[in-house]
């Protein structure tokens, strides 16, 4: 794991070590597998106990500290006990972290590593197969997560064909 991301998420896992409602933490994406790179983003399941979403959600903007560039919230007026947060830190790692009831139905996808939490209740969450980059859906993405995504593959273009190679 590149050393910015190792950081970061070392950070986060901290402060939700500290949060008792939270079940289990699962690392999912190019990281959980250590395909990561230097423009990875972090990519975290957050489960946590029936009944208390609204609790741990109310307490979101304290993950990412004041120093954070900007943060956006993806909800679902139809799920009420799941919703996406996502940052981009001072360290211009992006970080989306899904808070879920354990009950709420959302199935972790390989590759997945838990990262904090009970091996019983990581145990007992619904799989899935890997997403596809398509079933992200139809909505527009956010400002950030587009500019963020074009310069991802602008980053990794180019580390495939360095300046005087072909």
């Amino acid at each position: 794991m590149p050393p910015r991301h190792d950081a970061c998420l070392r950070r986060l896992l901290d402060m939700l070590s500290e949060v008792p409602m939270i079940e289990v933490a699962v690392l999912v994406g190019s990281l959980a597998d250590g395909r990561g790179d230097p423009v990875s983003d972090v990519d975290l399941l957050v489960f946590v106990a029936a009944g208390r979403f609204r609790e741990v959600w109310a307490g979101r903007h304290g993950l990412h500290g004041p120093d954070s560039a900007v943060c956006w919230d993806q909800v679902d007026p139809q799920r009420p006990d799941v919703g996406v947060f996502r940052w981009v830190g001072p360290d211009g790692v992006l970080v989306e972290v899904l808070v879920a009831e354990v009950r709420s139905g959302v199935r972790v996808a390989s590759p997945a590593v838990m990262v904090l939490g009970d091996v019983a209740a990581f145990d007992r969450l619904p799989r899935r197969a890997p997403i596809r980059r398509e079933e992200f859906g139809t909505t527009a993405p956010h400002p950030v997560d587009a500019a963020y995504d074009a310069f991802k593959q602008a980053v990794r273009a180019a580390r495939r064909h360095p300046p005087g190679t072909v």
